[in-house]
């Protein structure tokens, strides 16, 4: 059995194909997605007319493969097949009816809503409606719709276009045709940045569908051909390859954008549809188990949007117009950055490549990015860095911040004296100090390598002032864990988080103390839950199993974990960490943004990048066995 036959799944009714996703569902495609640009739900829902009355398709059956989803459904009056692939940005949907019992014609209507891009925020829906210019246009079996006459979707195939109106939000549509029964509707929908490119593209495949779907093949068999070759037990094996369907059918290539020339992961293709900082430090740290070219330029968006004063900001988007409505700041990338592990994938990418050329063109960037974390966070000059911003900690609504954000609530002048922009009290973060020290190790490491040791000197000594600095205040010693501090007196944050156990990844905790630790890991009432390292402990009062990062357990924090007890010699307890994440990712598979930590539900986005961490971590076991 091949890898793509390890896929094929009933319960699956989403493809995506560069930037753009559907979900295949009720008889149409329920969800369209173009990027930042398009979001249609429905995109195409039919409507079947007979002449004994409407018919309501009920779900039958469906198979779903990584190039093509079938179902069939079946009414009072008819029954049908529907047909869906992607490839690239064409979306391909063929509809066909047969009577039963029943042999006069059948009408369908198809109706949809098109409406900016505005991440089902109905919050800023009305922002992007002000901002964005969305017209349509009715053309010779067709509908085109422009966003800000610079994208394009154009819907062509078997229908005549019956209305067309502007509702709250966006734009309604319903196609209409009419046939004698047996017949077959093909639509093709392709998004682009030119109208061009969305018309001829649809005109092109609606001639040839079976060529759209055969690319489609083609293309999934390309990318998993150089997949790593493992012995798993068949549980695991499918997670295995639906893992690496995930990593790799996230990747985009949109070389005519702006900001982003280089191919890079989305996060997720159904939720999150750009370019976020540390999401693409872990997908290149999986990809290098895979290609190292496609790790290397995983980082090198990032990089070339560098500002001015050294920041690489926390996310750059595909839409200037959806920053705005989300920032506020007329950009492609807001104030922030996220959590500095661009150090590590760099370190990664090196170890598996030995590649100095492309050392010497990163490394100026983590020098320039550690400078401004000097000049930008670090108001106490102590070289323990600060998180002004929940959202610049990739922890969004964590309750490790809940006190900080109650404290500059209470006095913000107070704490914009000291940083200007800011919207918590600013915390010296266990987690991002342990990133700091590895970036600054890392600089040095490189630097050597390169024949600078003055450089190398300078950052080895700046990662010593970091690790001093964790060990002599963020160290409990009654409690047995490491906490986040206060910048402003050093005062310890009482919260026990997965970032309690990082110093164990960095090797910056001692035998004495990660002893301590495995202990609190191990504790069911703590960390030790069904899913493993809810990111607040089990025992917080506001401890909520469902709660955003408020108790739910993500897949990157038990990948330090892993990787820290197995630097101290806990390889027993490492692997009884990672058997118990695979026995709940294997239902199904799933490769979730997040699980609830008390039952191992899968929750938030599905397909999520960072989560596929896991073949990491199942490749190094692979590796030691």
């Amino acid at each position: 059995m091949s890898p793509l036959d390890e896929l094929t799944r009933s319960d699956k009714y989403h493809l995506c194909g560069n930037i753009t996703s559907i979900w295949s569902k009720d008889a149409g495609i329920d969800f369209y997605v173009y990027g930042e640009y398009f979001y249609a739900r429905p995109l195409l829902r039919p409507l079947i007319l007979t002449g004994k009355g409407r018919d309501q398709l009920t779900f039958v059956s469906r198979k779903w493969t990584p190039h093509v989803i079938s179902e069939t459904y079946e009414g009072r009056y008819t029954k049908a097949t529907v047909t869906s692939s992607v490839y690239k940005d064409t979306v391909f949907y063929k509809l066909s009816i047969q009577g039963r019992d029943y042999e006069g014609s059948i009408e369908v209507f198809l109706e949809g809503f098109m409406r900016p891009f505005h991440y089902f925020s109905e919050r800023l829906v009305e922002k992007m409606c002000s901002l964005v210019e969305l017209e349509w246009e009715s053309m010779d079996r067709s509908l085109l719709f422009s966003y800000d006459k610079k994208y394009f979707v154009n819907v062509y195939g078997d229908f005549r276009v019956d209305a067309v109106s502007r509702r709250k939000g966006g734009l309604f549509y319903r196609l209409y045709m009419k046939q004698k029964q047996p017949f077959t509707i093909k639509i093709v929908v392709t998004g682009g940045p030119s109208r061009k490119t969305a018309v001829e593209e649809s005109e092109s495949y609606y001639e040839d569908p079976d060529a759209l779907i055969e690319k489609r093949r083609r293309e999934v068999e390309r990318l998993f051909s150089k997949v790593p070759k493992v012995q798993l037990n068949e549980r695991y094996k499918k997670l295995y390859y639906y893992c690496w369907y995930v990593i790799l059918l996230n990747g985009v290539e949109i070389p005519w954008h702006d900001r982003l020339k280089h191919r890079f992961t989305m996060p997720s293709k159904y939720l999150f549809l750009h370019h976020w900082l540390w999401d693409s430090g872990f997908h290149s740290i999986v990809l290098s188990n895979y290609d190292v070219e496609l790790a290397k330029s995983e980082l090198l968006n990032l990089f070339l949007n560098q500002q001015e004063d050294g920041r690489i900001p926390h996310e750059v988007f595909l839409s200037r117009k959806l920053c705005k409505a989300v920032w506020g700041i007329d950009d492609y990338v807001p104030w922030t950055t996220q959590p500095p592990v661009l150090a590590i994938a760099v370190d990664r990418i090196y170890e598996v490549s030995r590649d100095l050329e492309y050392v010497k063109k990163v490394l100026p960037y983590l020098m320039r990015y550690d400078e401004w974390f000097r000049n930008k966070r670090d108001y106490d000059r102590d070289e323990l860095i600060s998180y002004v911003d929940y959202l610049e900690s990739g922890w969004d609504d964590a309750v490790r911040w809940d006190e900080a954000i109650e404290k500059y609530r209470k006095d913000p002048e107070k704490y914009k004296a000291m940083y200007g922009r800011i919207t918590m009290a600013p915390v010296e973060a266990i987690d991002l100090n342990v990133f700091i020290y590895i970036q600054r190790k890392t600089i040095a490491k490189l630097s050597r390598i390169l024949g600078n040791e003055e450089d190398a000197s300078y950052y080895e000594k700046l990662a010593e002032k970091t690790r001093e600095g964790i060990q002599r205040y963020m160290w409990d010693e009654d409690l047995g864990l490491f906490l986040d501090i206060y910048e402003e007196d050093h005062k310890r944050i009482p919260v026990k988080t997965p970032a309690s156990f990082y110093p164990m990844f960095a090797g910056i905790a001692t035998p004495a103390q990660a002893k301590k630790m495995v202990e609190h890991l191990l504790n069911s009432k703590e960390f030790w839950t069904t899913f493993p390292l809810p990111t607040v402990s089990a025992d917080n009062p506001k401890y909520d199993p469902k709660g955003y990062w408020r108790g739910r357990s993500w897949i990157n924090p038990i990948w330090f974990v892993f990787n820290g007890l197995k630097e101290y010699g806990y390889n027993e307890v490492a692997d009884m960490l990672l058997e118990k994440v695979l026995d709940i990712m294997a239902e199904g598979p799933t490769c979730n943004e997040n699980y609830n930590s008390a039952t191992g539900e899968p929750l938030g986005t599905i397909d999520f990048g960072w989560s596929t961490l896991i073949l990491d971590m199942i490749l190094s076991q692979s590796s030691k066995s």
